[in-house]
């Protein structure tokens, strides 16, 4: 038996197992008319689902493995792909496998899923699908998708992906199996609306969305399963990977097709609202729009393309209608539990979808495209909408069915206005107020709904223009659609429509931006909020956005007054405009916090980003990925204030949070890893900061390419680490790539360019190449003159090895002036022990030995030496080159005496040191 006919003969008895021995009779008999085999296969299952009801639990070759050949599972269990072995066999397709493996080397390490193609259907098409699957799945990072960890070739040449496992049930029976009531459902459905709308923002169409391929794992997080077949704008594809149904030679589960996809056009996100919509109607009926199984392709194409679903509040009835005709026996059920069956007291459960729901179901299955939902975000909104007892788009409503939802909203208030004369005046004055309200929302619904629909024409137009083979990487593939978007916007593609033109620029420059290309960035976000402003008045919150975005744009570009300009302005209209607590106003404000920070601005800073970390604690909770960038901002602040103990358990809680909320590959886990590996080199802890750098740098260059502003940091930091071991090779290779992308990528005077080459100088330095050092050293000293204010410590830094390379090349004169501004910068900024300090005085200690100012020099050493003996352990350690300058000042001053004594504290500073 083939794996197609076995996936026939599995959705035939998922769909009538449920149904009383009558119905399933004649289901069977419309569904497996002409073909006697089918129903006998059917059948005997079915006899046997009454003794093991777990019989579909089990994949395929494990219930009748002599049916299945050409299967790769016998020949493959027990072998090893990198340090997973491959333990069981989950799923097979017509195309491949996938198994779940486990880790072979004794490490600790999660289950995962391998996904292998059969070496028969080895060919270039093959190929080139699977590389296509490979890429889509890397640009999807979502906690509600299940992620792609590894992909490559084997020893012997098979293809494989390496994925998450997710351990769980397809959503239908998971909401069956618990009973769970029509809220739950429609929560537990907006969440998978959620991760298909980030799939559709970074261009991936699913095409195959159905409950098999939505598990929910036993926590209750839904997990969205197999891009095998989805579109990254790629044609349409002849093989079977999924053993789903072949209709016209076209990959789809017709059950959840679209009619676009049942007659071969082309396919936009709208066919994933269809899918999603047929899913919809099942978890809320227990039962499909359509009965399409034992049917002709034309047949399929025919109900599909042209037949009208039922309401699903009609078709709770007639499954009703149909039991008791049969005589069966009723189930009790109330609205809000239900069983498998979801035909209980179907009356009360009818009720329950009339009206929003079966406005918002059947206007997702729409045949039209454009007279659907325009998003997926559209569709989860309405939900949401229906939820919280507002009006919905999907319904025209007239003012009855306005003041209905007013009153479900407002009972209390109704009925207390029925009881005195007084009351009931003043509730009729509200209700018109509300009715006015609700009209204006109307309006505003109505408005919003066609300029959604409208960018959605937009992207959906610039989704079908791009061939992916014409780039390589997702990376490429993005800026081709952008850069054609804008070509489009330019003709005047929005002429008449201005606010829908600034809100499509606005995605695009921030799109731009994240990509690191800041002067295309910079076109988009200036034109919208010429635009909004034009349109909107300067008090408008869609202003207050732009002014955000580009605050954004300022601060990578390294224009930080320019940023905190906008910041201010955008924070003073979101206040004015919103909630004092509103998370709007918590984001501008972190926004603002990051520039008063790199400014130097320490104690505004650090008031603002309080402020907003408490605003997020209070609407999101801790443990919201914002609350751990909040955690993170103020860490930061924490170290540069040389508060390393403080500021450490911020930065680990952060990237536990960010693993647990975004996935282990996320770019905002790398940044975590950055942070924490740096204020761990300040500790010293030199071992873990690399492997966390290492980490960073990896996840750095999967999700964002090799050249991005983000990359240039992975490789800067890296060689942070590295030259603190004594690891300069490297390092210095380090720099030199991570400069050059700067300067490739950032403008020449951008505050990131003056770090690496500062960090570069001062390797150069210490090998004693100051001819290549110094220019390099000025460089930095010019940009962050002209960039930062003149007491920041990153300027002081400059400063030192500016003056340490002149040193270098006997010219203390000219190194005494940058030394000592260096030390008053440092000393007005940091406490007295701080590393930076101490390294400072250390330099200008040296500077005035050479020029003879000895006392000056001693008073100095001394009070760095006092400093250190009171500080922790890690600071004691450096200790040593302390003594070591104070030696060579006595001897300098011919003080033999003094000098014997502090070389005999040398040794006992020395063992205090350790490898880390």
């Amino acid at each position: 038996m083939s794996a197609r006919r076995w996936q026939q003969i599995r959705d035939l008895f998922e769909n009538i197992c449920d149904l009383d021995p009558a119905d399933r009779r004649l289901a069977l008999s419309e569904a497996c008319a002409g073909d006697a085999d089918l129903r006998k296969e059917v059948e005997s299952i079915l006899a046997c689902s009454e003794e093991s009801p777990a019989l579909f639990d089990a994949t395929p070759p494990e219930v009748f493995p002599e049916l299945f050949d050409g299967i790769p599972a016998a020949g493959l269990l027990g072998r090893r792909i990198g340090a997973y072995e491959l333990v069981s066999l989950v799923a097979t397709g017509g195309m491949g496998a996938v198994y779940l493996a486990k880790r072979a080397d004794g490490e600790h390490g999660n289950e995962v899923a391998v996904k292998l193609i059969k070496r028969e259907m080895l060919s270039e098409s093959t190929l080139q699908h699977f590389r296509t699957e490979r890429r889509t799945l890397a640009a999807l990072d979502h906690p509600n998708i299940a992620r792609m960890l590894d992909g490559g070739v084997t020893d012997d040449g098979l293809p494989y992906l390496m994925m998450e496992y997710i351990s769980g049930e397809p959503i239908d029976r998971f909401c069956d199996a618990r009973d769970l009531s029509t809220i739950l459902r429609l929560r537990l459905f907006r969440e998978v609306c959620a991760a298909v709308q980030f799939a559709h923002r970074n261009l991936v169409v699913h095409r195959d969305l159905k409950p098999s391929n939505i598990l929910v794992t036993r926590a209750g997080t839904p997990k969205l399963l197999d891009f095998g077949i989805a579109k990254v704008l790629d044609p349409g594809r002849d093989d079977d990977s999924d053993a789903s149904t072949v209709t016209a030679q076209r990959i789809m589960t017709p059950a959840y097709a679209s009619p676009e996809q049942i007659r071969g056009e082309t396919i936009t996100t709208a066919s994933d609202v269809y899918s999603l919509g047929v899913v919809l109607y099942e978890l809320l009926t227990g039962c499909r729009p359509f009965r399409i199984s034992g049917r002709t392709p034309h047949e399929i194409e025919r109900t599909v393309c042209e037949d009208d679903p039922a309401k699903p509040s009609t078709a709770i009835r007639r499954a009703a209608e149909r039991r008791s005709d049969n005589g069966s026996s009723r189930i009790t059920l109330s609205v809000e539990r239900s069983d498998r069956t979801r035909f209980g007291q179907a009356a009360r459960l009818s009720r329950r979808l009339a009206g929003d729901l079966d406005a918002i179901v059947l206007r997702a299955l729409r045949k039209e495209p454009h007279h659907r939902y325009a998003s997926v975000h559209d569709l989860s909104e309405d939900i949401r909408r229906h939820l919280e007892g507002l009006p919905v788009t999907a319904r025209s409503g007239g003012l009855r069915y306005r003041m209905t939802k007013f009153v479900r909203r407002n009972a209390p208030a109704v009925v207390a206005g029925m009881v005195l004369w007084v009351a009931l005046a003043a509730f009729l004055v509200g209700l018109v107020w509300q009715r006015d309200k609700a009209v204006a929302a109307r309006q505003d619904a109505e408005v919003q709904s066609i300029k959604a629909e409208r960018i959605n024409d937009f992207l959906q137009d610039m989704l079908a223009s791009v061939d992916p083979y014409e780039t390589a990487g997702h990376e490429a593939t993005v800026r081709n659609v952008l850069d054609k978007a804008t070509a489009k916007l330019e003709n005047g593609f929005f002429k008449d429509q201005p606010e829908i033109e600034a809100a499509a620029r606005m995605t695009i420059g921030a799109t731009y931006c994240e990509l690191g290309l800041h002067a295309l960035a910079e076109q988009h976000l200036t034109t919208a909020l010429e635009i909004r402003t034009r349109e909107l008045g300067e008090n408008h919150l869609d202003v207050a956005e732009s002014l955000d975005a580009l605050g954004l744009l300022s601060r990578a570009t390294g224009d930080y007054d320019e940023a905190e300009r906008l910041y201010i302005e955008a924070l003073a209209l979101r206040r004015a405009l919103l909630e004092s607590d509103d998370l709007l106003v918590a984001e501008t404000m972190n926004n603002l916090g990051v520039v008063l920070r790199r400014k130097g601005k320490w104690q505004e800073a650090e008031a603002i980003y309080r402020e907003a970390l408490a605003i997020r604690r209070s609407q999101l909770g801790d443990q919201h990925e914002d609350v751990a960038t909040s955690f993170t901002n103020l860490a930061a602040l924490l170290k540069n204030r040389g508060e390393l103990d403080e500021a450490e358990p911020l930065y680990r809680d952060a990237i536990d949070i960010f693993r647990a909320s975004l996935g282990q590959r996320h770019v905002r886990v790398a940044i975590g890893l950055n942070n924490l590996a740096l204020l761990l080199m300040e500790k010293r802890a030199y071992g873990e900061a690399e492997s966390l750098l290492r980490e960073a740098l990896a996840i750095r260059r999967i999700e964002l390419g090799d050249e991005h502003p983000g990359v240039s940091r992975g490789l800067h930091n890296l060689a942070l680490v590295l030259a603190a071991q004594g690891k300069n090779v490297e390092a210095e290779a380090l720099y030199r790539e991570a400069l050059a992308l700067r300067r490739k990528l950032l403008d020449a005077k951008h505050p990131h360019v003056a770090y690496t080459a500062n960090s570069l100088a001062r390797l150069l330095g210490e090998r004693g190449d100051w001819e290549a050092a110094e220019p390099l050293a000025r460089e930095s000293l010019m940009i962050r003159r002209e960039k930062l204010p003149a007491d920041h410590p990153s300027t002081a830094a400059s400063l030192v090895v500016l003056g340490r390379i002149l040193l270098g090349r006997n010219d203390p004169s000219r190194a005494e002036p940058l030394l000592r501004e260096a030390v008053e910068i440092l000393q007005a900024r940091l406490s007295p022990g701080d590393r930076r300090m101490t390294e400072a005085k250390l330099e200008l200690a040296g500077c005035m030995i050479e020029l003879g100012q000895f006392e000056q020099a001693e008073r100095m050493l001394l009070g760095v030496h006092s400093n250190l003996q009171d500080t922790d352990e890690n600071e004691r350690m450096a200790a040593r080159p302390v003594l070591k300058q104070l030696i060579r000042l006595y001897e300098a001053w011919n003080r033999p005496d003094s000098a014997k004594q502090y070389r005999q504290l040398l040794p006992r500073a020395s063992s205090d040191e350790h490898a880390d």
